[in-house]
């Protein structure tokens, strides 16, 4: 993924790559797989919805962790989940979190 304002570089650069996966490596570009898109409404990547100058948890992702998030505080005070396997789950949380702007996000979810 290359991220940049300008879209007749990133037209240009595309040319620079594929030649150089061809003459170098033998390979190709997929053209279904290959887009320049315009950056201001983000680029959907690995869980997060990436622009040109900061990064956030995609819609969907921040749904899904919210959902089984909650469920797990249920299933603690049902006492069918340990405070371990919460604690477990708030880092993994806190871990993806890391790699986004989400100071407010994750104060908000978690508490902190």
């Amino acid at each position: 993924m290359i991220i940049h304002p300008d879209k007749e570089y990133l037209k240009d650069l595309q040319k620079q790559i594929a030649v150089f996966l061809q003459n170098e490596l033998h390979l190709s570009l997929h053209p279904k797989k290959l887009t320049i898109k315009n950056v201001d409404c983000g680029v959907p990547f690995v869980g997060y919805r990436i622009f040109y100058d900061h990064v956030l948890v995609r819609g969907v992702t921040l749904h899904r962790i919210e959902r089984n998030y909650r469920s797990k505080i249920k299933q603690v005070k049902r006492g069918t989940l340990t405070e371990q396997k919460l604690a477990e789950t708030r880092a993994s949380i806190v871990g993806h979190f890391k790699h986004a702007d989400t100071y407010g996000l994750t104060k908000s979810l978690l508490g902190k």
